[in-house]
């Protein structure tokens, strides 16, 4: 049986829109926060989702949370996710 990864809530962020909800809330599977889930898909707006991501990065580290490169236990490649200062994996929610 999986461990629950433990939950973070952190206030909205400045950033508004769907992608950036979606990178707070799904920065805990790999390839979210590097923006690799993305590659072949609006190559010319890729400035403007990097802009997104490095925002929402930025907020979640003011909150306690850091993106980190941690080794994915089942690929064995390095992934950036969600952590907390400890290093451990954390899933992060938007209150409200």
């Amino acid at each position: 049986m999986a461990t629950a990864i433990p939950v973070v809530t952190i206030p909205p962020p400045p950033v508004r829109g769907r992608y950036a909800r979606h990178v707070i809330e799904n920065g805990h599977y790999p390839k979210v926060l590097s923006g690799a889930e993305l590659l072949g898909k609006a190559r010319k707006h890729s400035g403007w989702y990097w802009r997104i991501r490095r925002r929402v990065i930025e907020h979640a580290a003011a909150h306690g949370v850091h993106a980190s490169l941690v080794r994915h236990p089942l690929s064995n490649r390095w992934s950036r996710i969600w952590t907390d200062e400890n290093g451990s994996p954390v899933r992060v929610v938007v209150a409200g």
